[in-house]
């Protein structure tokens, strides 16, 4: 919102109109003022679902302000502060009145410039909340001490399904609270790690209580630096879990080596259906164990290796790769030196595989299915010449 605007015409749109939903208020632009009553008014609001404030600083007697509406509010269940310093007992404040509040299930802080002693607050609240089911903790200096009360108090949770720390540089000891979390608790469904400063042994760690988690759906972990051992852990994981469905390593300096490595549990993996491996200096040896690893995957739809320095050979290996596999439907290699030739065979694949690839060598296929298959062919010349390559017997039916 532009300087000038008053509380009045914040009224207007959030109170006037049932159909605002999503309200972003730029603190920084409308001014404390306003940004302050707009707050105090917060509490009375029954449209607004979803709020963002970021720009500047929450202040004490706004904190409180918006402490207090987050008590008596009823329909609010986005909450997100973003790019605004809050002080210490501020946090405190806000994070005491999620005790409160039945409502809000999704709860982002960003760049607030918050430390670890508030934390202790808020892992009070995950303790008693039955309503939050997303919580991203980014870019605030939450530290070792932080981080592992967070990961204590989610240890009995059960209602959070989501789980995102981000900068927070949090150490080894967190890693092996993390770890314990996993262990017990029975409802998380995503943990997104970036650039916290997990050592590799931290990350062994991790996956070794990883292994017997069985709830944990994705895996984000981001910005760390994978060495022998961590890679080694995460093949085991992979070889072992049941749950896990999508898992990110991106930035972590994997290197040839560790690809190889991670690939050996790709390929013994059979829960995969997305893995994202960006920027992690794979090179053509890397490539190529990827394309080993997923060329008999069964379940894996989606993947991307992109800014990974492969070159001609990786290319060849990839395109060999989706020739033989019919399940991947989307793989993107951006920001590699792979020739035009093997972009368009990847392309081609790809696009056979999302029409129905896989069916046509299903000798128990159903009617309906086959129905849908000959559709796809009549409107595919690729997937139509396909159709004849594979299955020659069908055209003297």
């Amino acid at each position: 919102w532009s300087q000038g605007w008053s509380l009045h015409h914040l009224d207007m749109i959030t109170y006037d109109d049932p159909e605002v939903k999503t309200f972003r208020l730029s603190i920084q632009k409308v001014g404390k003022e306003v940004a302050r009553a707009f707050v105090r008014s917060l509490g009375d609001n029954t449209n607004i679902e979803e709020l963002w404030l970021d720009g500047d600083s929450i202040e004490l007697d706004m904190a409180l302000s918006l402490a207090s509406s987050i008590r008596t509010n009823k329909t609010l269940k986005s909450l997100k502060l973003r790019n605004t310093t809050i002080a210490g007992t501020g946090s405190v404040a806000i994070f005491d009145a999620l005790k409160s509040n039945t409502t809000i299930e999704e709860f982002i802080l960003d760049n607030n410039r918050i430390g670890p002693y508030p934390m202790k607050t808020l892992a009070e609240v995950l303790r008693t909340n039955h309503t939050l089911k997303v919580l991203h903790v980014c870019q605030n200096p939450i530290g070792t001490a932080g981080g592992v009360v967070l990961a204590e108090s989610i240890r009995a949770n059960t209602t959070l399904e989501e789980l995102c720390l981000q900068d927070g540089d949090l150490g080894r000891p967190c890693a092996d609270s993390l770890g314990r979390m996993l262990l017990r608790n029975k409802k998380l469904r995503t943990l997104i790690l970036a650039h916290t400063g997990l050592s590799s042994d931290g990350l062994v760690d991790l996956c070794k209580y990883m292994e017997h988690n069985k709830t944990l759906n994705q895996l984000v972990i981001a910005g760390s630096h994978i060495e022998d051992g961590a890679a080694r852990s995460f093949a085991h994981l992979l070889k072992r879990t049941k749950t896990l469905r999508k898992l990110g390593l991106c930035g972590n300096a994997l290197g040839s080596d560790g690809m190889k490595t991670i690939c050996e549990g790709l390929a013994a993996n059979r829960t995969l259906t997305l893995v994202r491996i960006m920027a992690n200096h794979i090179g053509n040896k890397g490539a190529r164990a990827f394309a080993r690893a997923a060329a008999g995957h069964r379940s894996l739809k989606e993947a991307d290796l992109s800014r990974n320095g492969i070159k001609e050979s990786g290319g060849r290996a990839l395109a060999k790769c989706m020739e033989k596999n019919t399940i991947i439907e989307s793989f993107s290699c951006f920001g590699n030196r792979i020739e035009e030739e093997d972009k368009d065979r990847i392309s081609m694949y790809l696009r056979l595989n999302r029409a129905g690839r896989r069916f046509i060598k299903d000798v128990n296929l159903s009617q309906s299915k086959w129905m849908e298959v000959l559709n796809a062919v009549n409107t595919d010349t690729d997937l139509a010449f396909h159709f004849i390559r594979e299955r020659p017997d069908l055209l003297l039916l």
